[in-house]
């Protein structure tokens, strides 16, 4: 009853809100965001301005674009990637490129075809293979392709930042971080990190440091940051306030923004503001689970986890940084029309 009730408070509120922007449009000359609404058959990927105004549409036959990870913009070129499922485990699927200038999506003719989890930069795709669990560099360009297996342990999170790619690894006692050649896959550096976390949802490297968001660490309290020193190869565990596991985060000036969530109760969530140079942190209650958030300017673009809320209503909003009382909801978009409903989406 719980539930269901602060389901239908958080419909009025949102309700609310559209309401209360659906004033007149102002156009701009290039999109601000995309979103990629998803039925079984086929993808529609819409552009916005900043004002939430659709500018243009892309319907594609790709289904469920955005079911691995979030998409990873190449902001430069123009280029989205993302991952189209149509099967279960994993079987079927398509690496796909979204071109936000040509607005055009294509697939990019990998040989891997279930894809556990990937990550792009400029013209490479590094793809966990789900048959294997063997790690997969595929160059765009060249179609070339080049793998990597760990030793005696299997894959399951992949990321990428300058010349270096991150790739962990687990079996049934242990996790392993290695950081590879972005062009080789050659092993430069090998952790066994089982003290500090198992499984991993989100990465981000800000500077020297590698900031891991782990979905469970060996400890009894998992509403833990990971913080990795490139320099000096050490670790640190930065407990915060919130107990739930950090499910994803965005960079937002000297600060992440985190979303600690805990997954089997959707309502218990909290945004953490984190200064990477104080380690100093503020810890919001919010109790609307969100799937994804992306910070731009002093904006932070949420997606609303439907599945948590056992709707087929998705909502993609916008919270107001500035905002003392924060989080203050400015913008919302209600998406269930035409059977569509919002996978993910990506900054421009």
């Amino acid at each position: 009853m719980k539930k269901v009730i602060s389901l239908v408070m958080v419909i009025l509120m949102l309700a609310t809100v559209l309401s209360a922007c659906s004033g007149g449009k102002n156009a701009m000359d290039s999109a601000a965001f995309g979103s990629i609404e998803t039925t079984r058959w086929f993808t529609k990927v819409n552009y916005y301005d900043s004002g939430f105004n659709l500018l243009k549409s892309k319907i594609t036959i790709f289904p469920y674009i955005g079911t691995v990870g979030h998409p990873v913009t190449d902001s430069d070129r123009g280029k989205v990637f993302a991952v189209s499922g149509i099967g279960e485990f994993f079987a079927n699927d398509r690496l796909v490129m979204i071109d936000t200038k040509e607005n055009k999506v294509k697939k990019v003719p990998t040989s891997v075809s279930a894809i556990f989890d990937m990550y792009a930069q400029g013209d490479s795709a590094f793809l966990i293979n789900g048959v294997g669990m063997n790690l997969v560099r595929f160059d765009i360009q060249t179609e070339e392709e080049i793998e990597f297996k760990a030793e005696n342990s299997d894959g399951v999170f992949v990321y990428a930042y300058g010349n270096t790619v991150y790739f962990v690894t687990e079996n049934e006692e242990d996790s392993f971080l290695y950081l590879l050649d972005e062009k080789t896959l050659n092993v430069k550096k090998e952790y066994k990190v089982t003290e500090y976390f198992r499984y991993v949802n989100e990465m981000m490297v800000v500077g020297n440091k590698l900031y891991i968001a782990p979905s469970s660490v060996s400890k009894d309290s998992v509403g833990t940051l990971v913080c990795f020193d490139i320099e000096n190869e050490t670790f640190e565990e930065i407990k915060l306030e919130a107990a739930q596991p950090c499910y994803d985060m965005t960079l937002y000036g000297e600060k992440l923004i985190i979303i600690n969530r805990d997954t089997h109760d959707p309502y218990e969530q909290y945004l953490t503001f984190f200064d990477i140079n104080t380690h100093e942190f503020k810890t919001k209650v919010f109790s609307i689970p969100l799937e994804q958030i992306e910070a731009k300017g002093d904006r932070l673009y949420c997606l609303l986890d439907n599945v948590a809320l056992l709707s087929e209503e998705t909502v993609l909003f916008v919270i107001d940084l500035k905002e003392e009382n924060m989080p203050v909801i400015i913008r919302a978009e209600l998406s269930s029309n035409d059977n569509y409903s919002v996978s993910s989406f990506f900054m421009l």
